[in-house]
């Protein structure tokens, strides 16, 4: 007797069980996908430190930032190159985030320390060392100190 017919009818079984399952968990999917996230609660903090805001939502361009004056600038992707023309801190761009020292800046003088899970009104004195200023890596301004700020989810594209 021929196995084709056999081994023909298994595979086609298993290809339909197969593309069932894929449909079932599409519309699952979709469905959870279009379902927005609850919104957070948002818990009002006092401090007494002046507040920036910082918008830097466009992916072509960055905003910096001077924590002595308080002051936030725009600046565009193309002027990247040209940062040691102006006073500034750390710059933020979506995700990324860069400081003014290190390969973004060679003459600023800017470096950023990780002091990890701290509340912001107990820290009295900055530490006299292990500050970390930018360097390159793959092409891109990368900051140790800076990188992993943040937690992407990749089911949902949330940050």
């Amino acid at each position: 007797m021929n196995p084709t017919p056999r081994i023909f009818l298994m595979l086609l079984g298993a290809t339909l069980v197969f593309h069932t399952a894929l449909s079932y968990m599409e519309t699952n999917i979709e469905d959870f996908e279009t379902v927005p996230l609850p919104p957070k609660k948002i818990k009002k903090i006092s401090t007494n430190n002046p507040i920036i805001k910082i918008d830097a939502k466009d992916r072509d361009s960055w905003t910096l930032v001077n924590f002595s004056s308080g002051k936030t600038r725009q600046v565009s992707e193309d002027e990247i190159n040209n940062l040691n023309q102006s006073d500034w801190d750390l710059g933020f761009s979506r995700t990324k985030i860069i400081s003014n020292g290190g390969k973004t800046n060679p003459s600023g003088n800017t470096g950023v320390i990780n002091l990890g899970l701290s509340n912001f009104d107990d820290v009295k004195t900055a530490p006299d060392s292990g500050y970390i200023q930018d360097h390159r890596s793959l092409g891109n301004l990368v900051n140790k100190s800076l990188a992993g700020w943040y937690n992407y989810r990749t089911r949902t594209h949330n940050i």
